[in-house]
């Protein structure tokens, strides 16, 4: 009885926490003035949570994809457009140089409006001519797209994490270098459903695996990710398990266990190192947590003298390696309720 009290308290908290953290009611009184203040069109979109959800992101689109604004040949693929929030958005302020596309993909689901409402506002923006629409599920359509041709992906079809997962893993060889990947309903979380079925662990599980050839530029309720070169793709022999970056170092991880460190760009011959720098080296990239694109250095290891030598030794790049921070008093609560409720199950 006092476990399932703490919970209801702990859960109070965190939603009061959302009420207060949220925009004005989302019952909106004048949906044309409202469409007003962020397009230039009075499209035909329902002002609704989704509507709101979208247009808080506004200024972080802005920033992030500022780089490509008015470029020309910019090529932007969405992935669940819907009646066209983000895409008439995206066309607005940044597809406007005259040979910027923009691709959408949904399955647009019958008996609703929806491909009506997002084909009329394509039609009024003036921009129908750059836009290309595919009605399919994007598992299927994904795979017949050229690659390396979009500088801008955004996810946002089907949320569960086997759908999320999927196109992601399909969208990143279509993702030009020093593009950028955008995940929605990153912190989506229903307390009803299991993890299987929500966004998180996916994009958590693809930033894991890919973690080499990407970094993470904002992680919020929304994620961006920017596709950079592979740390290991220069390393190619097939003799070893793979290799893991380190600083401006790779280090090897071989089938007989004699890990090796070569400078990034000079694999001719490796680094020497001790058994204590080996396993210094292998404690700091095992211990990097699940969903970062960071090594995570614990703070008594950095403090440590003996890892304070090894990077003097090698003049360590840290600037991929984060020292970890002690939780936040709200973090520590969510664990605390997170474990409460696996108890009670």
């Amino acid at each position: 009885m006092l476990k399932k009290i703490m919970i209801i308290l702990i859960s109070l908290v965190f939603s009061l926490q959302l009420v207060f953290a949220a925009s004005p009611e989302s019952t909106v009184q004048n949906p044309e003035a409202e469409i007003s203040k962020y397009y230039s069109k009075q499209y035909r979109f329902q002002v609704d949570l989704p509507f709101q959800g979208f247009v808080r992101e506004i200024p972080v689109w802005k920033k992030i994809l500022s780089p490509f604004q008015g470029k020309p040949n910019v090529a932007y693929l969405e992935i669940g457009v819907n009646q066209g929030r983000s895409a008439l958005w995206v066309i607005e302020n940044i597809l406007t140089h005259p040979t910027a596309t923009l691709t959408g993909i949904d399955i647009f689901p019958e008996g609703m409006d929806i491909k009506e409402r997002y084909l009329y506002n394509l039609k009024l923006s003036g921009s129908e001519s750059k836009a290309k629409t595919i009605t399919g599920y994007s598992g299927s359509v994904l795979k017949t797209l050229p690659a390396e041709s979009f500088d801008i992906i955004y996810i946002d079809g089907d949320h569960t994490a086997s759908g999320v997962l999927s196109d992601a893993v399909l969208s990143w060889d279509l993702l030009k270098k020093g593009g950028v990947m955008i995940f929605d309903d990153y912190q989506l979380n229903f307390a009803h459903l299991p993890v299987e079925l929500l966004p998180k662990i996916a994009i958590d599980s693809f930033i894991t695996a890919y973690r080499n050839s990407l970094e993470v530029v904002r992680s919020d309720y929304q994620l961006f990710i920017k596709k950079r070169q592979d740390g290991c793709l220069q390393y190619t022999d097939i003799s070893s398990i793979g290799c893991s970056p380190i600083g401006q170092y790779i280090y090897v991880w071989n089938y007989d266990k004699k890990n090796e460190l070569y400078r990034a760009g000079d694999l001719r011959s490796p680094v020497p190192l001790t058994q204590a720098d080996r396993a210094l080296i292998e404690k700091l990239l095992r211990e990097t947590e699940f969903g970062s694109d960071k090594l995570m250095l614990e703070a008594k290891m950095f403090e440590d003298q003996e890892f304070l030598r090894l990077r003097g030794k090698l003049n360590l790049d840290m600037s991929n390696i984060v020292i970890k921070k002690e939780k936040s008093f709200m973090m520590r609560l969510r664990d605390l309720r997170d474990m409460l409720q696996g108890e009670s199950r």
